[in-house]
Formats: C-alpha cells, structure tokens, sequence
C-alpha cells in the first residue's frame, strides 16, 4: 500500500513512533492527528477534524472500513 497522497515522512512533520510502532502522528501547528494500528484495527483521532476526515475517506478506499 502506498502512503495517502501528501503524505511523506521525510518531507512533513508526520511521524512514526520510535516508542511505539503502531502510532503514527501529523503535527500542524496546533493541529494534531494521530494513527492508532493494532491488530486488525485502526484508529484515527486527533483535533483536526478536516484531516480526520481526509485520512478516513482515504483508508475507507483502501480497505473495508466499519465504522
């Protein structure tokens, strides 16, 4: 699977946890969104609904989403 579009760790402040290799975080400014992985679930939060959203319409094409 590719990386969602605008998503690239090297170049945006978007991290993978060095603590826990399930999370992954999107810093903007205030903005926070974070990728939980665990198992066969994902969740996505954080106080950027807009990117939320985005993130979830993306994973929503890529895999069967139950909401």
């Amino acid at each position: 699977m590719d990386l969602p579009p605008g998503c690239n760790l090297a170049r945006d402040k978007e991290n993978q946890s060095n603590a826990d290799h399930t999370l992954f975080l999107k810093r903007d400014g205030r903005r926070l969104t974070a990728l939980i992985v665990y198992v066969d679930d994902i969740v996505v939060t954080g106080n950027d609904t807009g990117k939320q959203l985005k993130l979830q319409k993306y994973l929503s094409q890529e895999f069967e989403i139950r909401v």
